[in-house]
């Protein structure tokens, strides 16, 4: 019997997960008498960064009582590590299944629903989970239930401003990600960069495969900022138009066309599922945004970014350029220059930016 050194009570059943920072165990709880998952970090030396995700994660978890996700018990220290531990949802992550199986259109659209309004109490309670792909949820098939996991990077925020980041250090699964949860949108994340990482997984869910399938992380961003995803007919001929056009409006590129709810996607998910007639199925019909929000377009700017732009467009062909943005404080200037950044990607460019006095 292994059981872990200053925790005596938990017998080690089975490793789960051993990532380059994240280490989760079935084991069996003699205090409880039951089977838990432990989730530890497997940093050797204490890491201020991982460990503050299990302790968030345990706090998240803890105010929480939504169905299709496991709740957080306790949380214990080992060797000044936080061991959280977590009840035990039955069943495999959603890649491991679709890697031996097909689903079929009824359960895609049973699972969607379920997917939707877990997603509509996560953002209820103010809650992105910013990381929403198949390795992070659970399929029980007996039942056909799931459960969402993973809240170590969850924000309890209305929205996160993310800044441009190194493609190694972003928080989320690159294959899923949204655009503007890259940094490179000039964009704040909200409860719309969940919607599209969950359509990103519908495309999954029916094609059996993640719509990018670059392993460059740089191609990967390039792809979710720049690239239409292919049609899912492409790889299957049975789903209908309906769907189709949900995974549009999810993974659309401005978070101002995609569904700005999930109660709105729910709705549609269940036109879908009593085999609403694709000519009459318009997406959206019922989706209300939930809370005041201000578009985060720039306005008034079109001449001196159209300036920027072609500044950039001639420097890319080989021409050095320098352009100085100057004006008085709080006038938009950081914006404007980080509105540059689509373009920059686009062309798989680099942006720096700075300011001073």
């Amino acid at each position: 019997m292994k059981t872990l050194e200053h925790l005596p009570q938990f017998e080690i059943l089975d490793t789960l997960h051993h990532g380059e920072s994240t280490l989760i165990h079935k084991v069996y709880d003699s205090t409880l008498q039951k089977e838990v998952i432990l989730k530890t970090t497997t940093s050797k030396s204490y890491n201020i960064k991982e460990v503050a995700r299990i302790k968030s994660e345990f706090q998240l978890l803890s105010k929480l009582n939504i169905p299709n996700v496991r709740k957080a018990i306790n949380l214990h220290t080992q060797n000044e590590l936080p061991v959280l531990v977590l009840e035990n949802a039955q069943g495999i992550t959603l890649s491991k299944y679709l890697g031996d199986n097909e689903l079929a259109v009824d359960t895609f659209l049973d699972l969607a629903i379920q997917l939707g309004e877990t997603l509509a109490e996560f953002h209820a309670n103010n809650i992105i989970h910013k990381d929403i792909n198949p390795n992070n949820i659970i399929y029980n098939p007996g039942n056909q239930q799931v459960n969402i996991i993973d809240f170590g990077i969850s924000s309890q925020l209305h929205y996160d401003r993310l800044n441009t980041y190194n493609s190694n250090q972003l928080e989320g699964t690159l294959p899923y990600i949204s655009p503007e949860q890259t940094g490179r949108m000039n964009r704040a994340t909200d409860n719309r960069t969940d919607l599209y990482s969950l359509g990103i997984t519908f495309f999954h869910m029916l094609a059996n495969q993640p719509p990018f399938g670059s392993k460059d992380p740089l191609e990967l961003i390039h792809a979710h900022i720049t690239q239409e995803l292919p049609r899912i007919k492409t790889f299957r001929i049975d789903v209908p138009n309906s769907i189709q056009k949900i995974i549009d409006k999810l993974t659309s590129k401005n978070v101002e066309a995609r569904y700005q709810s999930a109660i709105g996607l729910v709705h549609d998910l269940k036109k879908c599922k009593a085999g609403i007639e694709n000519g009459e199925f318009v997406p959206g019909e019922r989706d209300v945004e939930m809370r005041f929000r201000i578009p985060e377009k720039l306005y008034g700017r079109s001449r001196e970014l159209a300036i920027l732009d072609h500044a950039f467009e001639q420097s890319s062909k080989g021409e050095n350029i320098l352009l100085l943005v100057g004006g008085a404080a709080g006038t938009g200037k950081s914006v404007l220059v980080r509105e540059l950044q689509k373009s920059v990607v686009a062309k798989k460019g680099f942006f720096i930016s700075g300011k001073f006095d």
